[in-house]
């Protein structure tokens, strides 16, 4: 799995800063406590100045919309539709398309939920069992 870098952009300082700490920066950039020994420098950097010390090329890449979606293929395109709102509660892990209720038309069960996140998140257990 490629991980990256979350950041946000800070308008006073006029630049990208990362969201998380060094300590879980360095579980996905391990060679980082190489460049930072304390989380203190870490944390005066930008995500520019992170990558450029660790010698790292930097691809910015913004997601517009984190929504769970269904993805319709109509033979030559996809089709994207966001899930309803209460699907947004918590994360999708997993989809069961299954006529549940035999009236004919398939059924989506999405499983949800997620007790194995970063610990700053804490647990995401907010489906309503959509």
């Amino acid at each position: 799995m490629l991980e990256g870098l979350e950041a946000w952009y800070d308008k006073k300082r006029k630049t990208w800063s990362p969201i998380d700490g060094l300590g879980r920066t360095e579980k996905v950039f391990p060679l980082i406590r190489n460049v930072y020994q304390t989380h203190g420098s870490f944390a005066k950097d930008s995500v520019n100045e992170i990558f450029e010390k660790l010698s790292l090329p930097l691809k910015h890449v913004e997601i517009p919309k984190l929504d769970s979606m269904l993805f319709i293929n109509h033979g030559n395109k996809f089709k994207a539709t966001s899930l309803p709102a209460t699907a947004q509660w918590s994360v999708t892990n997993d989809l069961i398309a299954c006529d549940f209720d035999l009236d004919g038309n398939m059924d989506l069960f999405l499983c949800q939920n997620d007790l194995g996140g970063p610990e700053q998140m804490g647990v995401i257990d907010a489906s309503p069992k959509v």
